[in-house]
């Protein structure tokens, strides 16, 4: 019991700081961002073999808290692509919409977004140092509730809802029968 806590201090060790140095490479990298999730973090981890389960509070405390303190929000990962998509944009007169769907991002929340960011100069090719720094100036945390966090927007995927009664009941899945048909 005294061996496998010992050994279980020494893994949280190891897992913690390669989880950290994961973080930071998913973060430094100048290529299109990719959403930093536990999940990602805890497979991208080179430490992390296919036997090993995800890491426990009890047993891997430093790992668990690494994990989640470099875990972003979805707001987070929208203003990071939001920003890189328009530092590499080749027009700065590019349409919004052609904007939105090089991004990859949903529609509605990457026109808030977009809203957000609208005095930032288009062009000049993607620097991840460059979203930092403005992220930071603009006090934008991994935590980040988004440019308007009391607007409820449409679900997207399988969470979506019915808005119309063209096909199916308002707030129902498409396809639902209508009550009295």
């Amino acid at each position: 019991m005294l061996r496998t806590r010992e050994r279980n201090r020494q893994l949280d060790l190891e897992w913690s700081a390669t989880i950290q140095a994961c973080a930071l490479a998913f973060y430094g990298d100048n290529t299109k961002p990719v959403r930093v999730t536990k999940n990602k973090l805890l497979n991208a981890s080179i430490f992390q073999s296919k036997s090993r389960v995800w890491p426990k509070e009890p047993e891997f405390p430093l790992t668990a808290a690494v994990s989640k303190a470099n875990e972003e929000s979805l707001w987070h990962f929208y203003a990071r692509r939001m920003l890189w998509t328009l530092q590499c944009l080749h027009d700065p007169q590019t349409p919004v919409h052609k904007i939105i769907i090089l991004s990859g991002l949903e529609v509605y929340k990457a026109k808030a977004v977009m809203g957000y960011f609208s005095d930032f100069v288009r062009g000049g090719g993607g620097s991840i140092e460059a979203i930092k720094s403005i992220m930071k100036a603009r006090g934008i945390g991994k935590d980040w509730q988004g440019p308007c966090p009391e607007r409820e927007f449409y679900k997207t995927g399988r969470a979506y809802r019915l808005r119309t009664a063209r096909r199916g009941p308002i707030g129902g899945r498409a396809g639902d029968a209508q009550p009295g048909a």
